[in-house]
């Protein structure tokens, strides 16, 4: 007999699905949980803390787009003529989940570093940072996309 050692995740509570401003998609958690692979020792509140603060984050920097997307009479981010994916997906659909999802991501790779920075945790807190960079790199090129503009990367020497 052998024992493998995994991760207890904390018991099953309700995710409730956080029901966004009206024009931008409502945002499941467990579908975000899910897509980000995130382990099981991301309680619910935590997420959903991280979640809220993407949503703010994410709709206040579209805000002017927004306004312009109503005032063209588009009562949705769905409804603002776009490509499509799958055959019935905006793909600002798609790229505002991405927001969401990256800014999420950033944040619980930031607040993990900070959690385990001593010892052994060093070399781990390195790549988190990376890790949580990348994710911020993948947030501006969803916010881009949606706003029409183009990504561009700059290295300074």
């Amino acid at each position: 007999m052998s024992f493998i050692a995994t991760e207890t995740p904390p018991p099953a509570i309700a995710e409730p699905v956080i029901v966004n401003d009206g024009f931008f998609p409502d945002v499941d958690p467990k579908q975000l949980r899910e897509d980000a692979a995130l382990p099981g020792a991301i309680t619910a509140p935590r997420l959903r803390q991280a979640v809220l603060r993407a949503i703010l984050d994410v709709n206040r920097e579209l805000e002017p787009w927004r306004a312009r997307q109503v005032a063209a009479g588009h009562g949705s981010l769905a409804a603002v003529p776009a490509a499509t994916v799958a055959g019935e997906t905006s793909a600002n659909v798609v790229y505002y989940r991405a927001a969401i999802l990256s800014h999420v991501q950033a944040a619980l790779a930031e607040q993990y570093r900070a959690i385990d920075t001593t010892g052994k945790g060093d070399s781990k807190a390195e790549r988190l940072e990376a890790t949580a960079d990348d994710h911020r790199r993948n947030l501006r090129w969803a916010v881009a996309a949606i706003l029409g503009r183009t990504n561009t990367v700059v290295e300074l020497i």
